[in-house]
């Protein structure tokens, strides 16, 4: 799983406002390793203990042009407020 973790990363675009937990993309990248793996343990952990909110089980469209519809898993968010 900590290759799908590093995936997810790299896929996420940089150089954007931090959310509203004032988490950045840049900030776990520059954990490298040790980010990922802190990441993929936690994400284990929830799924083994079944500690799923009901956020994480959704996911968003935000219309981002005209053309195209991006995706944003609200995992993402959810983890910002663990880490």
């Amino acid at each position: 799983m900590e290759s799908e973790v590093a995936y997810g990363l790299k896929c996420m675009s940089n150089c954007k406002a931090a959310g509203p937990h004032g988490l950045m993309v840049e900030m776990f990248e520059a954990l490298q390793d040790f980010g990922i793996n802190r990441i993929t343990k936690l994400a284990n952990k929830i799924y083994d203990e079944g500690r799923f909110q009901p956020e994480m089980t959704k996911s968003v469209f935000i219309n981002c042009t005209a053309q195209e519809t991006c995706m944003v898993p609200p995992i993402a968010s959810y983890f910002g407020r663990l880490v």
